[in-house]
């Protein structure tokens, strides 16, 4: 195993922990920015 190998396991490694907890975050932005625009639709709707 190369260094470069070994440094692109640890990447990869820490890629999934970050997408797992990047998936969290985006979902719960998701919700905000979901109800942020069903709040603007319903005012645009009036």
């Amino acid at each position: 195993m190369t260094k470069q190998a070994l440094n692109q396991g640890g990447q990869s490694q820490g890629q999934l922990t970050r997408s797992n907890n990047g998936k969290k975050s985006l979902l719960a932005k998701l919700n905000r920015y979901g109800k942020k625009l069903a709040l603007a639709g319903a005012v645009a709707y009036k």
